[in-house]
C-alpha cells in the first residue's frame, strides 16, 4: 500500500472526484403516447457526484433533491453534439421510469462492480445511496 504524501498524489489516486463525464448507454422501457410498448437505448454522460454535491442532496432525498441530483450529474448531447446538463426544470418533469434509469447510471459510475461491499456506517455510505428515492414503506414508529 502506497502512502499518499501530497495533493498531487491524492488527485492521482482518485481522491478528488473528476468532473470529466463518463459515457453510459442506458435503456428506457416505457409506453409511447399511442400506448405501444417501447424500448429506447441512448447515451448519457454521468459526472460522478462529489462530496459537496452529495451533502447538498442528503440521505432523505425528496423529489426536488433527486431532480437536482440528476441535473448536476447527467449530461446529454444537444442538437449540435455539445454536452449539456439536463436542466432542473426538465429533470423535475422526467418520466419516473426514466429518472430511475438515469439514477441507475449514476449508481453504476459511482459504484464500480469491483468496489468493496458497503459497510453499515453512514460515514461510508456511497453518494448513490444518498440519492436513491426514499422507501415507500411506512416506517414503524
Amino acid at each position: 500500500m502506497a502512502a499518499i504524501k501530497n495533493l498531487t498524489q491524492l488527485k492521482a489516486a482518485g481522491g478528488i472526484v473528476s468532473r470529466e463525464p463518463v459515457k453510459k448507454e442506458v435503456t428506457w422501457e416505457h409506453v409511447s403516447p399511442d400506448g405501444e410498448d417501447m424500448q429506447d437505448t441512448f447515451t448519457v454522460y454521468v459526472v460522478k457526484p462529489s462530496f459537496g454535491s452529495v451533502l447538498s442532496i442528503g440521505k432523505d432525498a425528496n423529489r426536488e433533491q433527486l431532480a437536482l441530483s440528476l441535473s448536476k450529474t447527467i449530461q446529454i448531447e444537444d442538437d449540435k453534439g455539445k454536452l449539456m446538463f439536463i436542466p432542473y426544470e426538465d429533470a423535475m418533469q422526467l418520466d419516473p421510469g426514466l429518472a430511475m434509469v438515469l439514477l441507475g447510471a449514476v449508481r453504476e459510475v459511482t459504484e464500480p462492480k469491483n468496489s468493496r461491499p458497503p459497510t453499515n456506517s453512514s460515514a461510508n455510505s456511497s453518494p448513490v445511496e444518498l440519492v436513491e428515492p426514499p422507501s415507500k414503506k411506512p416506517e414503524n414508529v
